[in-house]
């Protein structure tokens, strides 16, 4: 249930950030925009290795598991990430949007919990998990308990 809920957030924040892009996009071209202008973001595992390899280009070892981003058939981008020792390691994010970045992590850390990691920690040798770490993350330390980014309802 908790993956559902996860999973639904992520959603209407992609959604959120879309429709307040579109309103911006709408206020600049003076003129109104249909609701079917755009299509659905998605975040979709990466099966086949070569595509990882291509992505992570030798930069980090181990068995790399990423997602790429994509915005109907456009391509936004990509995050890669590895389980380690019960530990999430979130590697790379090559996304521009910092609400696909949030989804990014949090989808990254989502899967790693399903593979039994408890905590999580990101690469702060990329500049935009350097960022996204310094908000989410501001004066803990890493490894973060999976707790930060999920909650149970109550």
């Amino acid at each position: 249930m908790k993956e559902y809920s996860f999973i639904l957030g992520v959603l209407r924040l992609f959604r959120q950030s879309k429709l307040a892009e579109l309103s911006l996009r709408d206020k600049k071209a003076a003129i109104p925009l249909e609701r079917n202008d755009f299509n659905m973001i998605a975040m979709r595992p990466i099966n086949e290795p070569d595509v990882l390899g291509v992505l992570n280009d030798n930069r980090f070892d181990g068995d790399i598991e990423g997602y790429v981003v994509m915005d109907g058939p456009a391509y936004l981008g990509h995050a890669l990430y590895k389980v380690e020792n019960d530990i999430t390691l979130v590697l790379d994010v090559a996304l521009e949007s910092n609400p696909l970045i949030d989804g990014a992590v949090r989808a990254a850390v989502a899967a790693g919990e399903r593979a039994g990691a408890h905590s999580f920690a990101v690469n702060t040798q990329n500049l935009r998990l350097a960022e996204w770490a310094a908000v989410f993350c501001k004066n803990d330390t890493s490894p973060y308990p999976n707790e930060k980014l999920f909650h149970e309802c109550k």
